[in-house]
Formats: structure tokens, sequence, C-alpha cells
């Protein structure tokens, strides 16, 4: 038996398909990048919160990132105000998806860290970039306050211990 229905289903998926692909915003989806003014989240995925981590580690996560908007990594001790930015730039997102190089401590320190993934407007970016090339350049890495953050956008928090068992 024949569905009755079967050209209407037919025609609302065709149109729902041309509505989706009629967006305009649709290759930044695609790439993990949401339109102007829509919320931007990010996760750290690991290290996960009370692990137990290296003096160095990779950090990953995932990410939709606003336009406009840039996703740092940024680590500092338990306790302590200021932070350090990490991976020698802005983190590169991916399909959804980044990973940033970290380094938590000295070799044989034995310490809790804070780790937090961030979104920061150009300026801010800017700025951020200015402190990685003076401290490459320096080979001294001072830590920062904390930058601010774009309103809207989600932050992620892990905390870590290095060398503690």
């Amino acid at each position: 038996m024949k569905n009755p229905n079967i050209g209407y289903r037919v025609v609302l998926a065709a149109f729902s398909i041309a509505l989706i692909l009629s967006s305009p915003d649709l290759p930044d989806r695609m790439l993990g990048v949401s339109a102007q003014g829509s919320d931007c989240e990010v996760t750290i995925f690991r290290p996960s919160n009370g692990d137990t981590v290296e003096a160095t580690g990779t950090v990953t996560g995932s990410a939709t990132v606003r336009v406009n908007t840039h996703l740092w990594l940024l680590v500092r001790p338990a306790q302590l105000e200021h932070w350090r930015p990490q991976g020698g730039g802005e983190a590169q997102v991916a399909n959804g998806q980044w990973s940033v190089q970290a380094q938590y401590g000295a070799n044989g320190e034995q310490r809790e860290f804070e780790v937090r993934a961030i979104f920061v407007n150009d300026d801010v970016n800017s700025q951020l970039n200015a402190w990685v090339a003076t401290s490459e350049s320096q080979g001294e890495y001072s830590s920062i306050d904390l930058p601010p953050t774009v309103d809207g956008c989600g932050t992620s928090t892990a905390h870590v211990s290095v060398g503690i068992p």
C-alpha cells in the first residue's frame, strides 16, 4: 500500500536540507567556528581534573569559536594570582578540537596547578602575542594577570598535580 504522506515528507526533507545549506555561516560551523553573536564554548578533555601530570604535557579539548575571538590556554600554580600563557600563541581549533603544549612547572617541582582555557578578543590576543614574542626573545616568561575574557563565551578549568602521587 502506498503511503499518502510520502510526497509531503520528501518535500519537507528537501526544504530542510536547502535551508541548512543556505545558512551563511555553514562553512564556519563546519570548521568549528560559530557565527558572530552565538555562544562560544570550550572544554578541556585532558588532563582531567585531579590528574597527576609531568612538568610538561599536552592539553587537549574541544571548542566552538566565535568569529573575532581567540582561544588561549593559561597555567598558574594553585593559590597564586598570576598566569602564564601556554603554547606560544592562541590555540588552533580544527574540526572543533585543539591541542596545546603546556609547561606546568620545573622538573622535579611538586605542586598543584590550575589550567584554564579562555576566549579573548582581538586586542587582548594582540597583547598576549606581544607577551609571547617578548618572553621568547628575552628567555624570561613572567606571569600576568588573567586577561579579560569575551562576554558570553565559556571557560574551562582543570586542577592538576605535578609530581604529587
